[in-house]
Formats: structure tokens, C-alpha cells, sequence
């Protein structure tokens, strides 16, 4: 049997929870969404343009910065 190595380059390995519920509460009170941190993080999987689209009702305009200011708090 071959020997594989498995890199997780989108991180989706690690429970990012503790992590994301906060930044979604900054992103809410920044930009006045109708975001709640710990809803999400209880419901992590979908894109976060599903999310912000369908959750949230965030037009498109504005879906593209919020996807990066949330990743922020990461970098």
C-alpha cells in the first residue's frame, strides 16, 4: 500500500468555533447585520456567501467585504 500525506490547507480540520462566534459579533456590530456569533458557530459548514445571503439577508455588494473582514481577526 502507497504512503499518502494529507495536508488540511482550509483549516477544516480544527474546531474553530471558540474563534468564529466572536468574530461574527464584531462583524454584527461593525457593519450592523443581523449576525449572531454563537448561531453560527453551532451551524458551521455552509460558505459564508450562503450564510450572509441566506441567513442574513446581506445584499451582494457587501457580501465579498464582510467574508474578509471576518477572516481578520485570524491573520
Amino acid at each position: 500500500m502507497p504512503l499518502t500525506v494529507g495536508f488540511d490547507l482550509e483549516m477544516t480540520l480544527i474546531d474553530s468555533r471558540p474563534g468564529m462566534a466572536p468574530a461574527i459579533d464584531t462583524l454584527a456590530e461593525e457593519t450592523g447585520f443581523a449576525a449572531d456569533g454563537a448561531h453560527f458557530a453551532a451551524n458551521l459548514g455552509p460558505p459564508l456567501d450562503v450564510t450572509f445571503r441566506g441567513r442574513w439577508g446581506v445584499p451582494g455588494k457587501r457580501r465579498c467585504g464582510a467574508g474578509t473582514r471576518t477572516s481578520t481577526p485570524w491573520s
